[in-house]
C-alpha cells in the first residue's frame, strides 16, 4: 500500500488563532520590508551620497529606476496574500519580481526620460526667459507624470496588458478613478513629510505599510478595470 504525503503549509503549522495570525502577518510585512530595502537599497544609497545638489538632478532621477519594479512586486505580493492565503512571501516576491518588472520597465523608462527633461527644467528655470512660466508647467506635468505612473504600477502588478494600452487606460484613470488619484497625492504627500522630517532610508523603511495601504485603496480602480477593459472566459 503506498500513501501520498501532502506538505502542511506554514499557516497549518502555525494555526488559526489570532495570535498565529498576527505572527504570520508581522512575517509576511518583515518580508516585504526586507525584500523592499535590498531592492531599493541603490537608489538610497545613491541619493544620499550625492545629496539634492541641483547638478545631480539627472543621476537623482535615474536612481529610481529599481524603484517602480520593486513597488509592482510588493503589489503583487500584498495582493496574492490577502486573496489567496500565499504563505511564502520571500518566495512571492521573487516571483513578483519575475513577473512584473520586464513589463514595468517598459512605460518606467520613458516615464523617467521625460522626468528628467521636466527635472532639468524646473532646475534651470531661471536660465531661460519666461523661467517662472516653464517651472510651473514643469512641476504640473511632473505631478500628472507621478500619478500617471501610480496607476501604470497598479495595472502592472494585477494585469498583463501591452504597454501602449497600459499607458492609456493608465492616463483614462488618473481622471475616471479620482478618488484612487487622490488617495495617491495622500501618500505622496506623506511620503514627502517622511523624507523631509527624516530621510530617504527611513521612507523605504516604511514603505511596506504604503504599498499594504495602496494595494486597499486601489481595488475600486482595479474592478473598474477588470470590468471595462478585460474578457472572463466563459
Amino acid at each position: 500500500m503506498s500513501s501520498t504525503s501532502h506538505p502542511m503549509d506554514a499557516g497549518a503549522l502555525l494555526g488559526s488563532g489570532i495570535l498565529s495570525r498576527v505572527t504570520f502577518a508581522v512575517y509576511r510585512h518583515l518580508a516585504l520590508a526586507l525584500w523592499l530595502a535590498l531592492c531599493c537599497a541603490p537608489a538610497v544609497v545613491g541619493m544620499t551620497l550625492l545629496g539634492g545638489h541641483a547638478s545631480n538632478v539627472l543621476l537623482l532621477v535615474w536612481l529610481q529606476l529599481p524603484v517602480a519594479p520593486s513597488v509592482a512586486a510588493g503589489l503583487f505580493s500584498v495582493r496574492v496574500w490577502r486573496k489567496d492565503g500565499d504563505t511564502s512571501p520571500f518566495a512571492l516576491f521573487l516571483r513578483g519580481l519575475r513577473r512584473n518588472t520586464l513589463d514595468v520597465l517598459r512605460w518606467w523608462v520613458p516615464a523617467l526620460a521625460v522626468a528628467s527633461v521636466l527635472a532639468v527644467n524646473v532646475v534651470n528655470a531661471d536660465a531661460v526667459p519666461g523661467g517662472s512660466a516653464l517651472r510651473i508647467w514643469s512641476l504640473g506635468l511632473g505631478l500628472l507624470l507621478v500619478l500617471w505612473s501610480g496607476h501604470a504600477l497598479l495595472l502592472s502588478s494585477h494585469f498583463s496588458f501591452r504597454t501602449r494600452d497600459t499607458a492609456r487606460i493608465a492616463l483614462y484613470l488618473v481622471a475616471a478613478e479620482w478618488r484612487t488619484t487622490v488617495a495617491f497625492v495622500s501618500l505622496l504627500i506623506v511620503a514627502a513629510g517622511v523624507t523631509y522630517l527624516a530621510s530617504e532610508a527611513v521612507l523605504v523603511l516604511f514603505a511596506w505599510a504604503f504599498i499594504s495601504v495602496l494595494e486597499l485603496i486601489s481595488r475600486p480602480a482595479l474592478a473598474h478595470i477588470e470590468e471595462r477593459f478585460t474578457v472572463r472566459d466563459n
